[in-house]
């Protein structure tokens, strides 16, 4: 995949997303994979609650910086970007 010359948009996109996801940690892709479980998509609420909160809480923030989750004000919700929406459909099973 090529990033200059005669690459289009989308293929420009696809090769970021693609280094987004090889640069996530195991504990990113193991929430991403958490929301792909569960069907979410972008804008949906999916709650972490009692160990599993506390166990991925890390990961969640780190998926926050990265901006491909956001907080909800609802305790342990967190909801997809459309850039982590594509990561979580970009992460091996």
């Amino acid at each position: 995949m090529q990033l200059g010359g005669r690459g289009g948009i989308g293929e420009r996109a696809t090769y970021f997303i693609y280094l987004e996801i090889h640069l996530l940690s195991t504990s990113e892709q193991r929430v991403l994979r958490t929301f792909r479980k569960f069907l979410v998509t972008p804008g949906e609420m999916l709650c972490f609650s009692g160990p599993e909160l506390e166990q991925e809480k890390a990961a969640l923030d780190l998926l926050i910086d990265k901006e491909l989750l956001f907080k909800e004000k609802f305790n342990g919700g967190y909801s997809l970007t459309h850039s982590g929406f594509a990561a979580m459909n970009e992460c091996e099973n």
